[in-house]
């Protein structure tokens, strides 16, 4: 909590943290500290997970990484499951390694990479 307080003060944003997830449960204790939470709802990470995959398999990418290890270790440990009707999520449950990365970027192109005009700038994670 203190950790989120330092980096939400110091960048001037708030936290996302999608309902329902593990880190769900710190909202109230985050909250208590001053840390402004922006709660994702289930269906907007849906709607997340399918724009981050269109950006990245789009004719021409808006989406990239610089090859990070942790990065490249996310994207190959990943998996999907199916979410309301024909989407999907990442599963936390069914990767063999650590999918952090990868999930915080999806929500962080939800909240600030997407939406912008068709000739935005490729965002780098």
């Amino acid at each position: 909590v203190a950790r989120a307080k330092t980096l939400t003060d110091g960048h001037k944003c708030s936290l996302t943290i999608t309902s329902g997830s593990p880190a769900a449960a710190l909202i109230p204790d985050l909250e208590l500290a001053g840390v402004p939470v922006d709660v994702m709802s289930p269906a907007e990470y849906a709607g997340a997970c399918q724009r981050f995959v269109d950006g990245v398999n789009a004719p021409e990418p808006v989406l990239r990484h610089r090859g990070s290890p942790d990065h490249i270790a996310a994207v190959s440990a990943a998996r999907i499951k199916p979410a309301g009707d024909g989407g999907f999520v990442l599963s936390r449950r069914s990767t063999s390694s650590d999918i952090t990365p990868l999930t915080t970027a999806v929500m962080a192109w939800a909240r600030v990479g997407h939406g912008g005009p068709t000739t935005r700038p490729t965002f780098w994670l």
